[in-house]
């Protein structure tokens, strides 16, 4: 192995330790779905399995489903178990992204490809919460499926057909969110010649996965459902700006991301360990050979343009940041192959120091995020402790009882939520010791107070009229029990807001604008 590539490995290297080790060894239950499972695991495999695929959309979603309720039994409560498989997979992730790509880059430029694949810093959300590594999954088996056709050259070819279409299903059935992806290999191979296309048994076969995969999830699914609709297809004017507005979060939103970090080198010591990309990048830039391929970055842009459809067809948010910023996964890898070229241009000029700025930014951002996930747990977890304790003492029976629980840590840079959901507060409060009916106590916060649209499933509003509610008891946050409260008593209360990030703000505000327009 040659000098500069020890160094190059040295120096990746010890930036994976700095933002991973933490995560692995203090890292717990994340804020979507993780404590609801674990809370109220069923005394069998079967049940579990069962009550997984039937949630809505999850039959469409059984490799997920398998996963979750065999690591479920087999875990049981130890999350370090759960961070070890969940890194572990993020891990043959980063591999097969080089194996599949590094024909793409010399091996001296590969080294910054790695770099940024090995931080998912707007699709984080995977990363924190177990319960969704589906979308890990998705993404793997797809990087297999290129991997089965993929020749020495860079190309895609058909030289192991039945690999592709079964990798390739089982990403869809993993989590559906990854099929924009399946456009590149085609789009690659046929980028002179557009019309080749329709005579590519490579499309052929692409179109026979998708065709298997949308008969079961469109015919077959919902027989089987719990709730008769589709989940996750859910077309409309507002998906439609859904989809419009993910092209605001890949030119702006990222590149605020990170500007937001730079305040946090002055309040955080740990995001100092940023400056090892540096290392890194001069290792590379001392044995740049890299050539522009104009065809390449093409097809990946085209590739990253067409990922707005899945906020079309879902009509989930497009942001950065939080719990939603999970669908941002698929345009994670085509984003680091743009920016991957952008900087092996620029570390070439005499503006070199933009790319090193990049790369310090990067790897800060994702430091700043993996902090914040550990802080949220650690938060949760005191919290619900003192919850259930509060809870054995003053709860009484068939009395429904509100809790105004922190949504955003106080160090908040990418909208790090503390409680978010009901299910997972209460799986929560029955983890750590509740005695009666956990499932008639709720989490709040002033978000769920002023805004009449937040988690629809999920607001306090719709909450107390669904259960008809004339009284309830409140516990404030700062420890105030307020009993016998109605609807309006609530609207009285004088709670403080959080502060959302930047992103955040702006979004809503655009969002307010575009309302006034209608």
């Amino acid at each position: 192995m040659k000098r500069w590539v020890k160094t190059a490995f040295f120096w990746w290297l010890l930036t994976v330790v700095s933002v991973f080790l933490p995560l692995l060894i203090f890292l717990g239950f994340g804020v979507s779905d993780d404590l609801s499972f674990i809370g109220d695991i069923a005394p069998n495999f079967v049940n579990d399995l069962s009550y997984s695929l039937s949630r809505p959309g999850h039959l469409s979603r059984p490799i997920y489903g398998l996963i979750q309720t065999a690591t479920l039994h087999l875990f049981r409560e130890n999350y370090l178990l759960y961070n070890i498989l969940r890194l572990g997979i993020w891990g043959l992730i980063i591999y097969q992204s080089n194996k599949v790509f590094r024909s793409f880059f010399t091996n001296e430029s590969k080294w910054l490809f790695i770099f940024f694949i090995s931080f998912p810093i707007f699709s984080s959300a995977h990363l924190f919460n177990f319960f969704q590594t589906g979308y890990l999954l998705s993404l793997l088996f797809f990087l297999l499926a290129l991997g089965a056709i993929k020749d020495d050259l860079g190309g895609f070819t058909q030289k192991r057909n039945l690999g592709y279409v079964i990798l390739g299903l089982c990403a869809l059935f993993s989590c559906e969110i990854i099929f924009p992806l399946f456009v590149f290999p085609i789009l690659h191979n046929h980028w002179s010649k557009l019309s080749g296309i329709f005579r590519s048994k490579l499309f052929y076969l692409t179109v026979l996965i998708f065709a298997f995969f949308f008969t079961f999830k469109f015919l077959v699914g919902p027989l089987y459902q719990s709730e008769g609709f589709i989940y996750g297809f859910n077309p409309s004017l507002n998906s439609l700006l859904q989809s419009m507005y993910y092209f605001v979060v890949v030119l702006f939103e990222i590149p605020i991301m990170l500007l937001e970090v730079i305040p946090f080198f002055m309040s955080e010591a740990t995001i100092w360990f940023s400056l090892l990309a540096i290392p890194l990048f001069y290792a590379v830039n001392r044995q740049n050979t890299f050539e522009y391929n104009r065809k390449f970055f093409f097809v990946v842009l085209l590739t990253l343009s067409f990922c707005s459809l899945i906020f079309f067809v879902s009509n989930y948010p497009a942001v950065s940041f939080g719990l939603y910023n999970k669908m941002m996964l698929p345009a994670h890898l085509l984003y680091v192959l743009l920016l991957t070229i952008l900087c092996l241009r620029l570390i070439r000029t005499k503006f070199y120091v933009i790319g090193y700025a990049f790369g310090v930014l990067w790897l800060a951002s994702m430091q700043m995020q993996s902090i914040n996930a550990i802080r949220s747990w650690e938060l949760r977890q005191d919290k619900l402790k003192e919850y259930a304790s509060i809870l054995n003492k003053e709860k009484k029976e068939n009395q429904y009882f509100f809790i105004q629980a922190p949504y955003f840590l106080a160090s908040n840079y990418n909208n790090e939520h503390v409680f978010i959901l009901n299910d997972d507060f209460q799986g929560g409060i029955l983890l750590y010791g509740i005695q009666g009916n956990h499932q008639q106590v709720y989490p709040f916060c002033s978000t769920m107070l002023e805004d009449g649209n937040y988690f629809a499933n999920h607001n306090i509003y719709k909450t107390i009229k669904e259960n008809k509610l004339s009284t309830f008891d409140v516990l404030l946050a700062d420890g105030r029990l307020k009993r016998n409260q109605t609807l309006k008593s609530l609207n009285h209360l004088s709670l403080s807001s959080q502060r959302e990030c930047l992103r955040s703000r702006l979004r809503s505000y655009l969002i307010r604008q575009m309302e006034v327009l209608k």
